[in-house]
């Protein structure tokens, strides 16, 4: 292959040291109400998502209408303008350990429409050996797993330990089943119509490996789903419900199967774990739209309203609007339960008739305590956005589409307050003292003019004495943890841990650089290190294709055929990837004594155009030089002298033409960039703190060679600074952690460079984040 076939292939080669560093992308929520061609309208959607506790969650995946964000620090995200079906707009919030949470509101066109989820904790529920059939009781509910029924998410039968965490949402516990139902009662039926769903209970199941690995039933396999029948709700008297589960591709329940009446229960099989929803459908659909208000018609902005089974947030000015089931007896009403002591009256709706409104306004009392303001930008004109208002009862947020606006808080206690406008600057915290029973009390301005903040998403990982690698594949959708004793395979935009694949006869304790490569096309992976184990594997099936060397360093080619090999006494050479066989020795100089004797010595770098050309480091007593040389004609073809002092470590461009260097003492002054094109230094990183308090390295680069990641050391703080390749400028600096233990962390840009994972250890935790850019 020609050079340039090679420069432009490299791009999509994942080549990672632990110094550089499927999940589906949900898409096209639908209203299942509206046809084909149904009109949209654009809004502004934001929210919070929290815990059972109400505390917020940062770092949460939330996805709407085929975009996806992050929750910041204080469990906020939005989607600024975008398109969603006229009746509906549905999000969806995911991260480990916790069952999805999905919520749709009424869409506020051209404004800001808020939309709250709580997510429920995943806890463990049991634990079984795959072999064994087992019964899980979720009070009068269960659900009977098969035996020797389970694959992973790559379709490998399982036969090890599975792990299931289920929940049962009843709709005789309505505060509970209205926090974490699924979506609205929207769903779509076998033969593909719109229906509206009166619930009869709802079976939440996850199920997991021994490594966490998702874990699916295998075809053929089904578990068997037993619903008790709620005392809420008069008998259905039928000999079958329908069974839906919650297709997040679209958003809403989706009909497939039924459960038939057996001895009092409802009982159907599945043949796939999801949120299981036994519902009784009408086709047949209503509107309730209105306004709550109290003492004086003051509205009321953002409390719950209960309509049947399902709730309803108000918007801003006090409004609501939600589809329901025509022909069907509802309440209507506001539960003091779930808006902080507010409430109505209840009563009941005996039928509305098909595409019928009815419009009502509901008076509730107290009156609450409210603040009301105005959001400003930069510039001091009002903008949307959010305020948040943090009390010891509770964390409270509002939305506002032109910057004044009034919310609901907790009288008698100070609060403390925090906005975010639809362009993602927020403001400083300020505190409100305490505000009286019942009294409107008026803030002033907030300016929203700080940086937009770098979310992330946290994924806690086993804390091992290892150290470890990372890197992104599958177009920046997976990204990959070399983690010995294992591979594991999540999910970028979500963190969902996709799969695992165990390590074979690997004791990476004692190494301290680890690596992980694949082929551009992805088929072949190498796992090793400085001084490591080399090995590579089939990334399909986690077969190992071969053990190239049992100690030395391996950098595998773009095409995944060969390992360009560095052994433990310092020789260099080509080996097959398939069979670990030596196919080729470079001369290049090796040293014959240890280098403690000689002081000199060489270590290779990486390798340039795919593996066309090796680049290694050499160091003598008074020298340091980046060598490149020709894998075909066995020459050298480029040295560069380095500048003193930069005697550290020198980490490449993923196709090997820029190298950064930085030194091991305070007299390097920072990092130098070189072109091993040209052979030229091309830029320095001067580091103006004190030097002995600082110590500073490159620890990734860009595909396109852009942007560069520094980590630096200052005062024994730790900061990720994501710098200008051109300039060296500071773009960003991302949020880390005091006391983190740099020697173990492991970073890497995806290959757009919008993402950065770093992996790292805080005293006895390791962490996985992805940082979005």
């Amino acid at each position: 292959m020609k050079k340039g076939d090679w420069m432009r292939a490299i791009a999509t080669l994942v080549v990672l040291t632990v110094l550089l560093l499927m999940g589906a992308c949900r898409n096209g929520l639908v209203d299942p109400l509206d046809p084909a061609g149904t009109v949209t309208v654009k809004t502004t959607i934001g929210g919070m998502v929290v815990d059972e506790s109400g505390s917020p969650m940062s770092g949460v995946s939330v996805s709407a209408h085929g975009s996806t964000t992050i929750t910041n620090a204080n469990g906020i995200f939005q989607f600024k303008s975008i398109s969603v079906p006229s009746e509906r707009a549905c999000v969806i919030a995911r991260t480990n350990g916790y069952f999805n949470a999905a919520h749709a509101e009424w869409p506020s066109p051209n404004g800001v429409t808020l939309v709250q989820l709580t997510m429920q904790k995943a806890d463990l529920t049991t634990a079984f050996s795959a072999a064994s059939s087992q019964t899980v009781q979720l009070g009068s509910s269960s659900i009977v797993f098969p035996a020797n029924g389970y694959v992973t998410a790559n379709g490998s039968l399982y036969n090890g330990t599975v792990s299931v965490a289920a929940a049962y949402l009843t709709p005789d516990d309505r505060n509970t089943f209205e926090r974490f139902f699924a979506g609205d009662a929207a769903g779509r039926s076998a033969n593909d119509s719109s229906v509206i769903l009166t619930s009869y209970g709802v079976l939440r199941v996850q199920i997991t490996g021994a490594q966490s690995e998702q874990l699916e039933l295998k075809p053929g396999s089904t578990a068997s789903l037993q619903f008790s029948l709620p005392k809420s709700l008069p008998s259905p008297q039928l000999s079958a419900i329908p069974l839906w589960y919650f297709d997040e591709q679209i958003g809403m329940w989706k009909e497939e199967g039924s459960a038939s009446l057996v001895n009092g229960m409802y009982v159907g099989n599945v043949s796939h774990f999801t949120d299981w929803n036994l519902d009784i459908p009408s086709s047949r659909r209503a509107f309730v739209e209105g306004r709550v208000l109290c003492a004086a018609n003051r509205p009321v902005p953002h409390v719950w309203v209960r309509l049947g089974q399902v709730s309803t947030m108000t918007d801003e000015n006090g409004y609501f609007k939600r589809a329901v089931a025509a022909n069907t007896q509802f309440s209507i009403g506001v539960d003091t339960a779930r808006n902080r002591g507010i409430g109505s009256t209840t009563w009941e709706v005996i039928e509305l008739e098909d595409n019928q409104t009815r419009r009502v306004e509901i008076m509730v009392s107290p009156c609450p305590t409210e603040l009301e303001g105005t959001l400003v930008d930069c510039d001091n004109k009002a903008i949307a956005g959010f305020i948040q208002v943090e009390s010891s009862r509770g964390v409270f947020l509002a939305s506002t589409s032109d910057g004044s606006f009034s919310m609901n808080v907790p009288s008698e206690e100070d609060l403390t307050i925090v906005a975010v406008s639809i362009d993602g600057r927020s403001s400083s915290k300020r505190t409100v003292p305490a505000i009286n029973r019942g009294v409107l009390f008026n803030i002033g301005e907030i300016r929203s003019c700080d940086s937009p903040p770098t979310s992330f998403i946290e994924i806690p990982i086993e804390d091992t004495p290892y150290y470890g690698a990372l890197t992104f594949i599958d177009n920046d959708e997976t990204l990959v943890l070399f983690q010995p004793p294992s591979v594991k395979f999540y999910n970028a935009r979500t963190g969902a841990l996709i799969r695992t694949i165990g390590v074979e006869n690997s004791d990476f304790k004692k190494y301290t650089d680890l690596r992980i490569m694949f082929s551009v096309d992805q088929s072949v992976m190498m796992l090793g290190g400085f001084n490591a184990y080399t090995q590579t594997i089939e990334t399909s099936t986690g077969k190992r294709l071969a053990r190239v060397s049992q100690k030395g360093d391996g950098f595998l080619t773009a095409d995944g055929r060969h390992i360009v090999q560095q052994d433990s006494m310092g020789s260099y050479s080509r080996r097959s990837a398939l069979t670990g066989e030596v196919e080729k020795e470079f001369s290049i100089p090796v040293w014959t004594l240890p280098p403690v004797l000689t002081n000199a010595f060489n270590y290779i770098i990486g390798l340039q155009y795919g593996g066309s050309h090796i680049v290694y480091r050499s160091l003598n007593l008074d020298t340091s030089t980046i060598v490149v040389w020709d894998t075909e004609t066995d020459n050298e073809v480029l040295s560069v002298e380095l500048l003193p002092h930069q005697e550290g470590t020198a980490i490449l461009s993923v196709d090997g033409t820029i190298a950064y260097t930085h030194g091991t003492t305070w007299l390097s002054r920072g990092i130098d960039c070189y072109d091993l094109v040209r052979g030229v230094r091309i830029s320095e990183i001067v580091i103006p703190e004190n030097p002995e308090d600082v110590n500073v390295r490159t620890v990734a680069i860009t595909v396109d060679k852009k942007s560069i990641a520094t980590l630096t050391n200052v005062n024994e703080k730790t900061y990720i600074a994501v710098r200008s390749a051109h300039n060296d400028a500071i773009v960003k600096l991302l949020p880390f952690l005091d006391g983190t233990s740099v020697p173990y962390a492991a970073f890497s840009f995806d290959n757009r460079g919008t993402h950065l994972a770093v992996r790292f250890r805080k005293q006895n935790n390791r962490i996985l984040r992805i940082y979005s850019l």
